[in-house]
């Protein structure tokens, strides 16, 4: 409501619901929106915490963004086929940018200028980006989405897919602490302080004493 002049002075009258006049200056009238507002969430004086939003007038943490991941671009312009991700305190895991191989993992190959939530990830605990892949971890479990050429995404035999645009789980993982993605492989720290990669391997990335490219998960020779 716009204010009002009454004996010499301006005041506001009454708000719509919804909104109130926290500031007290009549000449920006119920400047806030209680159910948006992070300074007055659900009423004057309320302000979230750092790290939260506010929704419906409540203080909400599970939209904070806690990890963030960039990757691709490598060999060729970043422009051709760069992506990013995020990981929310709710576990929910958003991507944008390139998706021709579906790195983004919403189940498309279009790409995005704007996040985009990855189908069936509610509860992610770290994510990596690599350069047309994406993996995640999921309590003990792995997950990857994106570009399969060579491997990347743990799920074998070499050949099974070039691509898959959903998260999949990563062959015989349900105890990864940590994990990493290259440009098109893939390592994870495993609970019990053993090492293991998988994907492409020309020079001995997989630190498996080989140069033969593994589409599942090999543990690290002497790690």
């Amino acid at each position: 409501e716009a204010a009002s002049c009454a004996t010499g002075s301006c005041a506001v009258g009454s708000c719509d619901a919804g909104w109130d006049d926290c500031d007290g200056d009549p000449a920006n009238g119920c400047e806030e929106d209680l159910a948006t507002s992070e300074q007055a969430c659900g009423g004057c004086g309320r302000a979230c915490p750092p790290r939260t939003y506010c929704g419906a007038g409540v203080c909400d943490g599970s939209l904070a963004v806690v990890e963030v991941t960039a990757g691709g671009g490598a060999g060729v312009a970043v422009s051709d086929r760069g992506h990013g991700c995020a990981r929310r305190a709710s576990g929910q895991v958003v991507c944008w940018g390139a998706n021709g191989t579906g790195q983004l993992g919403d189940g498309s190959t279009t790409d995005s200028l704007v996040p985009v939530g990855v189908l069936g990830l509610s509860d992610a605990t770290g994510v990596e980006a690599g350069d047309e892949h994406t993996c995640a971890l999921r309590g003990g479990a792995a997950v990857c989405w994106g570009r399969n050429f060579y491997g990347e995404l743990g799920v074998g035999p070499l050949g099974l897919t070039a691509m898959l645009p959903l998260p999949t789980a990563v062959e015989g993982v349900a105890d990864a602490a940590r994990i990493a993605a290259g440009g098109f492989h893939g390592c994870l720290l495993r609970t019990g302080l053993g090492v293991a990669c998988w994907g492409w391997n020309p020079v001995g990335e997989l630190g498996d004493g080989t140069t033969t490219n593994t589409p599942v998960p090999a543990p690290m020779a002497g790690v």
